[in-house]
């Protein structure tokens, strides 16, 4: 994936889907940021409605397509 392409996630909002040990937790997030590290992609995320950012894998969040809806 280029830079280009990794930059326009920049912005999007999406679903946040955290597994733990007694469950899981699914939140809506905006991506702020967009890295690439050791042959995958992190998203730095912050939640629509709260406060705080961190990195986590692209994989654990559903981006909403551009133009449409949830």
């Amino acid at each position: 994936m280029s830079v280009a392409e990794l930059a326009r996630d920049i912005g999007r909002v999406g679903r946040y889907r955290a597994q733990g040990v007694e469950g899981a937790l699914a939140f809506s997030v905006v991506v702020r940021d967009v890295r690439h590290v050791f042959g995958r992609v992190d998203y730095e995320i912050e939640p629509v409605d709260g406060a705080g950012r961190c990195w986590v894998s692209e994989s654990s969040v559903r981006l909403v397509p551009l133009g449409g809806g949830e």
